[in-house]
């Protein structure tokens, strides 16, 4: 049984709704939308099955995990690389169908790019709560996917797949690639404790560990606590523990890191650095682009022409 990832629902609407950023509102909004779409989605499951029994099991197909310690700037970079690079992506429209997000991101693709003014572009493409995005064809941690093979506990991802799961998981996404034609890329936090395994089953994925200054993500990570369990003895996120008291509150923090950090060192123990990237944070805030570059050629697709601004 997943151990839930908020103590206090009831308290989380309240806050979101008196947030100042609206894409907390958004989030509550998308989460309705799922709650009344269940119908439509158990429809939709015979179209999903149909995409999937349709195609022929493939292990290659590019890919691109993107992953580490909440709070690292994780979210940032994904709506960076998926904005400026010809990828396909898991979208909140797909997570509000979570039995079929083929079929729903087939039936309702995104509109083309907005001609809107470059700063207006930029602001809405870098906007997001907590690593929600705010739009409906924007980038979703995908836990809706993900959870299938790794379990529904958002804190502690599995590292050992159920017999059939490699199968079933190389089955779904030679059916998205199938569907979409485009590399699949995806941020999830949770996924970094079995990028290992992950990487092991799908041998064309390429994996994106981001990193960042550990006191930056320490402050961040208390605030998040704050905000998201309206008490930040409460853990949150990856790896995450309570804290006994206030006193005890940076320090499970600095442990939830710490496990974090060996967890990445394992990691790189187990995996070819071939199939590795890793970029500092502060360092992608200076130069967007030259990971957005770098990205596009380990994948081997292009780049949209715009121009990527820093985040300076």
């Amino acid at each position: 049984m997943a151990a839930a990832t908020f103590r206090d629902p009831l308290g989380l609407v309240g806050r979101l709704l008196r947030d100042p950023n609206p894409t907390a509102r958004r989030a509550l909004l998308r989460a309705g939308a799922a709650v009344a779409a269940r119908p439509y989605d158990r429809w939709l499951r015979r179209e999903e099955r149909d995409l999937i029994e349709a195609v022929t099991p493939c292990d290659d197909h590019r890919m691109l995990l993107i992953v580490g310690a909440p709070r690292s700037g994780t979210t940032l970079v994904a709506q960076t690389l998926v904005h400026h690079l010809d990828v396909s992506f898991p979208s909140n429209l797909g997570a509000i169908f979570p039995s079929a997000p083929i079929a729903a991101q087939r039936r309702w693709p995104p509109p083309l790019r907005s001609s809107a003014a470059e700063p207006d572009r930029i602001a809405r493409e870098r906007r997001n709560f907590y690593g929600q995005t705010p739009g409906l064809h924007d980038h979703n941690d995908a836990f809706h996917i993900w959870d299938r093979w790794l379990g529904p506990n958002r804190y502690h991802a599995t590292t050992t797949m159920a017999p059939g799961a490699v199968d079933d998981m190389q089955r779904f996404f030679s059916a998205w690639h199938s569907t979409f034609g485009r590399p699949f890329v995806n941020k999830n936090n949770r996924n970094t404790t079995a990028l290992a395994p992950l990487l092991d089953a799908l041998p064309g994925a390429l994996g994106l560990i981001v990193t960042r200054d550990p006191d930056a993500v320490a402050r961040s990570l208390r605030i998040a606590r704050q905000v998201a369990q309206g008490n930040a003895r409460r853990a949150w996120g990856l790896l995450a523990r309570e804290a006994s008291s206030d006193d005890d509150i940076d320090l499970a923090i600095a442990e939830q890191l710490a496990a974090i950090d060996a967890s990445l060192d394992q990691v790189r123990t187990k995996v070819s650095p071939e199939r590795l990237v890793t970029i500092d944070f502060d360092v992608f805030r200076r130069d967007p682009a030259a990971l957005t570059d770098l990205i596009a050629d380990r994948l081997g697709i292009g780049r949209c022409p715009s121009p990527i601004a820093s985040f300076d």
